[in-house]
């Protein structure tokens, strides 16, 4: 079980840190956009896809952001604090004020809220522009003019996206915070918890996100440099084969029909990229899996092994087409996918007990963890998004 980074400080000083992290990272993100779109002016078509990915993006996020608001946050009369509140949210900004609201006004839920948007947000609005820069990188002539930018964005962004995925992560799987006090008061285990780690495990998790987040947007990335649309092909069944997947998984909570498809929907879309096993049992919008850990080792498994073989099918159509580009560079290319991939898939091996344990440790060490997540759910399980 992977450590989490708040204990060194104290809970409110420590979260408000994360949350400035985060707010940081999307402000350098979305300028990094706008200055990349601007640059592009005279290319119209690629700063009009830069600029639809930003303003599409933002918009799903505020409209999750505004349905938490309404479904957890009480103004109490406050009419400023509220038409602020709206307003900011119409200018596409729910993520600063959110953030403004946890620098004045510290909620446990509202970090988690604003952790778990933030996540969906590096998702859909990030590595879609990395993906974008690589293909431009790829799709231009080899000359430093051409190539700089592109490399220097993408490199920024996917630095950015790693450290959100960790914080975030961190933050939505800690089941040390008070928010997952039940109803019924039940509280933690007075027991400590016996933490597997080879290595700091925030070291671990963030070269592991970088691994496998690099091989997957060079590996889309290139693909489309030189066989154009059919990229949306491979993206769509990938997403229908994981939506279909996830439908044939039970919720931890009752929802209708349109709020499970909704949900699964959207997990899907996330699960393009890559698949965080430390949100499993998180009891939060973006838990995946509630089985058996021998289960959830397979299907960890069986998603990575699909990931690695589109990884490796959209490599070698590039690899066979790209005959203009330097022989070296295409080596480079498989080469450092093929080694991004391993050491993500060796990363995620060490941190996962249930690969390594005898059946007997991790059938304890299981029950042991889902008993203490599945008792201490937070307040409101009829949460569409939480």
């Amino acid at each position: 079980m992977e450590t989490s980074l708040t204990p060194i400080f104290s809970e409110g000083v420590s979260r408000r840190l994360q949350a400035a992290a985060l707010f940081c990272s999307v402000a350098l993100e979305t300028a990094l956009q706008v200055c990349v779109a601007y640059h592009y002016w005279q290319r119209l078509e690629w700063a009009a896809v830069v600029l639809s990915i930003l303003i599409t993006s933002s918009i799903l996020v505020n409209v999750a952001s505004i349905i938490y608001v309404h479904s957890s946050l009480d103004f109490s009369g406050r009419w400023f604090g509220k038409c602020i509140c709206y307003i900011l949210h119409l200018l596409l900004c729910g993520i600063a004020w959110r953030f403004l609201k946890l620098a004045f006004f510290y909620d446990r839920t509202d970090v988690r809220e604003f952790a778990i948007l933030r996540y969906v947000q590096s998702h859909l609005q990030t590595l879609p522009s990395v993906l974008v820069q690589i293909f431009l990188l790829y799709g231009s002539p080899w000359t430093t003019e051409a190539i700089l930018l592109p490399a220097v964005v993408a490199g920024i962004q996917l630095a950015s996206v790693s450290v959100t995925v960790v914080i975030a992560s961190d933050i939505i799987s800690d089941i040390e915070d008070p928010l997952y006090l039940s109803a019924q008061g039940s509280t933690s285990s007075s027991e400590p918890k016996k933490e597997i780690s080879i290595i700091p495990p925030y070291i671990n998790y963030g070269f592991r996100t970088v691994c496998f987040l690099w091989c997957r947007v060079l590996s889309f990335g290139v693909f489309t440099s030189e066989l154009g649309y059919w990229i949306f092909a491979v993206i769509g069944l990938h997403w229908l084969g994981i939506f279909i997947w996830l439908l044939r998984n039970e919720d931890a909570f009752e929802m209708t029909k349109g709020q499970k498809l909704t949900k699964r929907a959207l997990q899907a879309l996330l699960l393009i990229f890559n698949w965080s096993p430390k949100l499993i049992d998180s009891g939060s919008f973006l838990n995946i899996l509630e089985q058996e850990a021998t289960v959830k080792v397979l299907n960890i498994a069986i998603y990575y092994a699909i990931v690695g073989s589109e990884n490796a099918f959209m490599l070698s159509l590039w690899f066979h087409w790209a005959r203009r580009n330097n022989p070296v560079v295409r080596l480079a290319t498989v080469a450092s996918c093929a080694g991004t991939f391993a050491f993500g898939l060796l990363s995620l091996a060490l941190t996962t007990p249930e690969c390594w344990m005898k059946p007997e440790d991790c059938a304890a060490y299981e029950i042991s963890v889902v008993k203490e997540k599945k008792n201490t759910l937070f307040r409101n399980p009829n949460s569409f998004f939480l």
